[in-house]
């Protein structure tokens, strides 16, 4: 269900992915779990305008494995604005976790970015992404905890 004012959306949703669903298509991913089956959660969103170019996202998603797998939730915040001469910049933060007896395995993002416009038809983004992610058990290795960033350039022109 959605509601959308002017400066104001809601949004909330509940789905229930069976183990044997193997439709092509994408329905959101939980972390770094791409197109999740045998899962079941509730969704939760808001996004807030406060004019020109400013705007704040939130979304949670709550849920759990089916079969007796662990609980997860996943948690996102963005925060988009401009900063004058035609540039934009967004901030955000994203966080996926299991929860599970003693491991909890985590997956956090950190990203911050700017674009701009490049006449009528083009675009450039420019984006930085920190990662950390902590998972217990991968490959029977005990604990595993990665970090790494990114730096991401595109420039964009439609025809």
């Amino acid at each position: 269900a959605d509601y959308t004012g002017e400066s104001f959306g809601l949004n909330l949703g509940y789905r229930n992915i069976e183990e044997d669903y193997l439709a092509p298509g994408e329905w959101e991913r939980l972390g770094t779990w791409f197109e999740p089956r045998g899962i079941e959660d509730f969704q939760a969103g808001a996004n807030f305008g406060f004019g020109g170019n400013a705007k704040v996202r939130l979304r949670g998603i709550f849920g759990s494995v089916q079969n007796g797998g662990p609980d997860y939730n996943s948690l996102k915040g963005d925060v988009d604005f401009g900063f004058g001469g035609g540039w934009n910049g967004t901030v955000g933060y994203e966080r996926f976790s299991f929860e599970s007896s003693g491991t909890d395995p985590k997956q956090s993002w950190i990203t911050v970015g700017v674009n701009r416009a490049l006449g009528n038809n083009g675009l450039l983004k420019l984006v930085y992404q920190y990662g950390d992610h902590s998972f217990y058990g991968v490959k029977d290795r005990g604990r595993s905890d990665l970090k790494g960033h990114i730096l991401f350039g595109q420039v964009t022109v439609k025809f």
